[in-house]
């Protein structure tokens, strides 16, 4: 983890609404908890789509997602936030979101997104 300040951090600060949206953070398998809040599983973020090349491309890239770097704005579980009202907010999502968080389009089925 890294530490000082992110620019999430100085929006919060000043009570902003701010948010950081990346296709395929929505979990394809949720996190796992034991009865004591301890992580049995983590969340898995293996969802997809088919590149310009006919290949499937994952549609997460961990390293493109700033803020899991820092504590204070990491989501490590990928969880949604708790309404839609709540984006921009903080709550259990702590500003990160998947791109069908905004309640548009909605999230698919199955693991697979189709390429549009």
């Amino acid at each position: 983890m890294m530490t000082g300040p992110n620019v999430g951090d100085l929006l919060n600060a000043r009570n902003l609404t701010w948010g950081f949206f990346q296709g395929g953070f929505a979990p394809s398998a949720p996190a796992t908890f034991d009865a004591a809040g301890h992580v049995l599983t983590p969340a898995q973020c293996k969802t997809s789509h088919v590149g310009s090349d006919g290949k499937p491309k994952g549609d997460y890239i961990p390293h493109h997602q700033p803020f899991q770097y820092y504590a204070p704005t990491a989501n490590p579980h990928h969880l949604p936030p708790s309404a839609v009202a709540m984006i921009g907010r903080t709550d259990q999502a702590n500003h990160q979101y998947d791109l069908a968080d905004s309640g548009r389009p909605p999230r698919p089925a199955t693991c697979r997104r189709s390429a549009s």
